[in-house]
């Protein structure tokens, strides 16, 4: 099995763990949402309202963990980092022992967007110890996913979606919220521009990138990327075929 193919295997694995994860999928979804009512209709109604007091899911169907709920809740990479901020977390501590503890929250729930998806997913790369290169990433304005086998410098930047960026063959995006895994030389322009259609309602010309966190075998010396979160339990679901 080449790098390439590898990496599509963990990052479907990846989804699919997400997904088995996100019992109630996600607010911003119709079709995550309908099938979250159908759920909770099968469930005796007292189960079902303790389930949404435990989550702390209000009435527009974000997840707030503390503090107030937005006034425009939505697939918005400006209220996910609300909802990061509003949660419980030690936020002196480095950046990827917030995100693993992040994760163990919006599990817990069952439910969230983009950035929540994309950082379950993240936890369960981190976890799986066989993956030494790999982001979590902003795609545009609107939307978070994850990259694999791409360097982190070379994530950040304004790319054209009518050609590939350069990056390493073995490059893959995993979106764990719209259910793709691609390769970016095969899959970049064409489904790059479904997801930003869905995301932003228009697929422009050039996108954005930036790093909310990355993972690479030339940090490993770094204790921001190297120390273990303490407390830090991690059994995946999922474990792939």
């Amino acid at each position: 099995m080449g790098q390439l193919e590898r990496n599509l295997y963990i990052a479907e694995a990846t989804v699919k763990y997400v997904e088995s994860r996100m019992t109630h999928g996600a607010s911003n979804k119709p079709d995550d949402v309908l099938h979250s009512k159908m759920k909770a209709d099968a469930l005796a109604r007292t189960e079902h309202e303790e389930a949404m007091k435990n989550a702390n899911v209000f009435s527009k169907g974000i997840l707030w963990m503390q503090g107030p709920q937005p006034k425009e809740p939505g697939l918005t990479t400006q209220s996910a980092k609300a909802q990061r901020n509003a949660m419980v977390i030690d936020r002196s501590l480095p950046i990827i022992e917030q995100l693993l503890a992040e994760a163990a929250v919006i599990e817990g729930t069952g439910i969230g967007n983009c950035g929540e998806q994309a950082t379950v997913g993240f936890g369960y790369l981190y976890a799986r110890r066989d993956m030494p290169k790999f982001a979590l990433a902003l795609f545009g304005t609107n939307h978070e996913f994850l990259v694999l086998g791409v360097p982190r410098m070379q994530l950040i930047g304004t790319f054209p979606l009518g050609v590939a960026p350069l990056w390493p063959d073995e490059a893959v995006i995993c979106d764990p919220w719209y259910h793709e895994w691609f390769g970016v030389a095969e899959g970049w322009t064409r489904r790059g521009r479904s997801i930003l259609a869905r995301t932003e309602g228009q697929a422009p010309a050039n996108v954005k990138i930036g790093v909310v966190a990355s993972v690479e075998p030339q940090r490993q010396e770094n204790p921001l990327y190297r120390k273990e979160p303490k407390n830090w339990q991690y059994n995946p679901l999922y474990k792939g075929r």
